[in-house]
């Protein structure tokens, strides 16, 4: 399912996640939140630990920078592809919402 469609599915305002997956990671990372869990992305927190700035795109838009040290977040925004490119460590927090077959079903 691509992005275009994961948008027209309807969450309701302050719906609690019911998904989240933290990671520790130093180096580049792909998280497709629809295809490896079958959710929603919502919600996303990226830590820089590192000494040099690391980037992140989601579903496939501008690339934005993260210096060191800083953080980025991301709330109540749907997504579905995040992509860091990173030679440095930093924490990333994704959550949302689990998707059912029949909501898929619709889109």
């Amino acid at each position: 399912m691509s992005y275009q469609k994961l948008v027209t599915i309807p969450v309701i305002p302050n719906q609690p996640r019911d998904f989240y997956q933290p990671y520790s990671e130093t180096g580049n990372k792909v998280v497709d939140v629809l295809q490896e869990f079958l959710c929603m992305g919502l919600d996303l927190f990226i830590h820089n630990r590192g000494a040099a700035s690391l980037t992140v795109s989601i579903d496939k838009g501008t690339a934005i920078t993260i210096d060191a040290g800083d953080s980025f977040t991301w709330e109540n925004i749907k997504f579905g592809l995040v992509e860091v490119t990173s030679t440095v460590a930093y924490d990333m927090v994704a959550a949302g919402i689990k998707l059912t077959k029949k909501q898929l079903a619709k889109v």
